[in-house]
């Protein structure tokens, strides 16, 4: 009798823990292996629930779309400033998403959630709303800064014509003339001494030194070796 008294205390500390649970969750708390799993508190509705997997953090889909749709409404200061790193050279790089020409994306509810390119941020946040048809573009010519010292706002000639000034334009060179090629490309992986070094010492079908055996020396594939020593690239070398 004593026994049995004594486990029949110890039931109220486990029907608190099981509070708030439906009769399912109860019947996995209270399953075959003997292996009791912890009990977690939901962080929006303060449910206790059972996690079906261990990177389980809400009690339901329901509530983990409520919890991002509430982080998406956040002020838009909150989502800039604070995941931005001060480099050496004084950028400021945005540490999180970026698209496909390196510059940052941030998600903005201004006139309707949409994603917008977080250095256009950082001048609204600055300066003010962007006249339209202008660009805000680099001084510094790094796609992720947002350090508003940086930035300056032009038209698309503006940005072209300081694209050509500093020697990045990758555009026809009959139309130009200062098309972006070779060490000033920024792609380039090769300079002209290994170009020359390349056209002087590669020899066909060597195992030495053949097309393969320079490519890998150099980092680049057998075609962009061939290409160089048939001047189908590098030409102006």
């Amino acid at each position: 009798m004593n026994t049995l008294c004594q486990e029949n205390l110890t039931q109220p500390n486990l029907l608190e823990s099981e509070a708030g649970l439906n009769p399912q969750q109860k019947q996995q708390q209270q399953g075959g292996t003997g292996k009791r799993v912890g009990v977690h508190v939901c962080p929006w509705c303060e449910k206790k629930y059972l996690p079906k997997r261990k990177v389980q953090k809400f009690c339901s889909n329901s509530c983990s779309a409520k919890n991002t749709h509430k982080n998406r409404r956040r002020p838009i200061d909150e989502k800039l400033w604070p995941y931005l790193k001060i480099t050496d050279s004084g950028c400021w790089e945005w540490q999180r998403a970026r698209d496909w020409d390196g510059y940052g994306v941030v998600s903005w509810n201004n006139e309707g959630l949409r994603d917008y390119r977080a250095h256009r941020v950082a001048w609204i946040l600055t300066f003010g709303e962007i006249p339209d048809g202008m660009l805000v573009c680099h001084k510094c010519d790094n796609p992720p800064c947002c350090n508003p010292m940086h930035l300056f706002c032009g038209t698309h000639k503006d940005n072209t014509q300081d694209c050509i000034q500093k020697g990045r334009f990758k555009g026809d060179p009959d139309a130009h003339g200062n098309r972006a090629r070779g060490e000033r490309a920024s792609k380039s992986k090769l300079t002209e001494s290994d170009v020359h070094y390349i056209r002087e010492h590669c020899v066909f079908r060597s195992r030495q030194c053949g097309a393969s055996v320079m490519g890998r020396k150099f980092g680049v594939s057998k075609a962009a070796i061939l290409a160089i020593i048939h001047r189908r690239s590098w030409s102006h070398v």
